[in-house]
């Protein structure tokens, strides 16, 4: 079981590096094709944003800026993802040939149209963390990863994930989402060299308990520890973290809560505190 196409979304932001990095490092652990994305608006849509009364001019303007922000993201982009191609040994071609490749890609037009069309059929769908990016796009990734198309999402941590001695914390409370990322991740669970299924107070606990977890796991090939933290006073995500932090964990595995899109998701609860919170790869599912 592993993973045959990966993409990655780009920004022309500073975390792209680590973006790249991550595909980078498990599509050659997967010998996988891995696939840079930058979509950026078409900057005619900037005309929307033309106040009454604006002149003609002004309106040119207005779109030339935009186009001007498009170009310098694209090269951004394009460079940051040859520089982490070079850094890994891997070519950008374009075209998809066997064992691990990268191909690049530049799409304008609204970005959540582009996602889906790329990201139902790639494997794993790789974006930088949200908050760091602080970005309408970034938001509007990771709401479209989880909504709408049926593939894991993994937010790039600080640094770029690493495959040697993985150590992975999973946190688990038995519920679909959950068994639904464990299930997501299990070719990286397989690469790790030790894995945790972490229960905190028995919160919100669904249905199987961490040992379940543990020996459904076990027949995968995968050794994991069930453990139990217990502490009312803390919060869950706090908790988890503080976990995650003092076991190296190098990956946090979890389910993505909520029933709604990701800008009501992320205003509460554990999802919404890991999203802030973790400076760790984190792979999640809905």
């Amino acid at each position: 079981m592993g993973w045959a196409r990966i993409l990655t979304l780009l920004e022309g932001h500073e975390t792209d590096r680590s973006v790249a990095l991550t595909g980078l490092a498990i599509g050659k652990a997967f010998d996988a094709a891995v696939e840079g994305l930058i979509v950026c608006s078409d900057p005619r849509e900037a005309v929307r944003l033309a106040i009454d009364g604006m002149s003609p001019a002004m309106i040119e303007s207005v779109i030339d800026a935009a186009r001007d922000d498009s170009d310098r993201r694209t090269v951004q982009a394009r460079d940051s993802f040859k520089a982490a191609c070079d850094e890994a040994g891997l070519s950008v071609s374009d075209a998809s040939g066997k064992g691990a490749c990268a191909i690049w890609h530049e799409n304008v037009g609204p970005i959540a149209d582009a996602i889906a069309h790329h990201g139902r059929l790639s494997d794993l769908v790789i974006v930088s963390h949200p908050v760091r990016r602080g970005s309408d796009d970034a938001d509007i990734a990771v709401e479209t990863v989880l909504f709408e198309t049926p593939r894991p999402l993994l937010l790039a941590g600080a640094d770029p994930l690493s495959l040697k001695d993985l150590r992975v914390l999973i946190a688990w409370n038995g519920g679909r989402e959950s068994a639904l990322a464990v299930s997501a991740a299990l070719p990286l669970l397989q690469q790790a060299s030790h894995v945790t299924v972490l229960e905190v107070n028995g919160e919100g606990l669904q249905g199987p308990d961490g040992k379940a977890a543990c020996a459904y796991l076990a027949r995968h090939g995968v050794n994991a520890a069930p453990k139990v933290v217990t502490d009312a006073e803390r919060p869950v995500p706090e908790l988890v973290l503080e976990h995650a932090h003092q076991n190296d964990a190098g990956l946090l595995v979890m389910g993505a809560y909520g029933h709604s899109r990701l800008r009501e998701l992320v205003l509460g609860g554990v999802t919404r505190r890991m999203l802030i919170d973790a400076e760790l790869p984190v792979l999640m599912a809905h």
